[in-house]
């Protein structure tokens, strides 16, 4: 629709001007595709989305709002890898049982691995997922690859949607350019552990 090529529109804007280095124009455009699909999420469909569309939500709020953003931004990444283990400690991923049902089970691996592969996605979620932060290299980048090579193939599950959302953020916060940033802790800070402690808090209650 016409609505929807002018947001097109609107993101390529905001590409020129983050090229331009200019980043409060860039920061001020983003606001109108994130008050769009906020609304679009929260308001006009029902909540009736994947969890991946509030992904977007929480990344963009944090870029736009909160004070250190790039060790927030890293910090939620990791933190949402480990609250969607909190859905899958169940007896169906621990057996495998959830992809053995499956048509196709798990694509290119036999059914009998079944079982190893979706307790090591599990554990490496809720584990693996902090070295992402880490300040040693071989670390930081073990965890990378694994989670590109997650994404990557979940794709072939889920389709393009997931890795489409998590994938590039990934990479931009802990690909190429990545660089340890120290956790803050000073009162402009508390903005975003406090959302971070909402994140969690969120994820628990049932």
């Amino acid at each position: 629709t016409v609505f929807y090529m002018l947001l097109f529109g609107v993101l390529a804007w905001i590409v020129y001007l983050l090229t331009e280095k200019r980043w409060k124009e860039a920061m001020y455009m983003m606001l109108v595709p994130y008050l769009w699909h906020a609304a679009n999420v929260l308001f006009l469909s029902g909540f009736n989305h994947g969890n991946y569309e509030y992904y977007v939500i929480i990344f963009t709020s944090v870029i736009l709002f909160f004070p250190h953003k790039e060790f927030f931004a890293k910090v939620t990444l990791v933190m949402l890898y480990v609250m969607s283990t909190f859905a899958k400690i169940h007896p169906a991923w621990v057996a495998g049982s959830y992809f053995t049902n499956l048509q196709t089970g798990l694509p290119f691996f036999p059914d009998w691995s079944i079982p190893f592969w979706t307790n090591v996605v599990m554990l490496s979620e809720m584990m693996l997922a902090w070295f992402l932060l880490s300040k040693y290299p071989v670390l930081q980048r073990t965890a990378l690859v694994f989670f590109i090579c997650f994404h990557l193939y979940s794709g072939i599950l889920v389709e393009y949607r997931y890795p489409a959302t998590v994938l590039p953020m990934l990479l931009v916060l802990f690909g190429p350019w990545y660089r340890w940033t120290p956790p803050p802790l000073t009162k402009r800070s508390m903005v975003g552990w406090g959302m971070v402690m909402m994140l969690i808090f969120l994820q628990l209650t049932p």
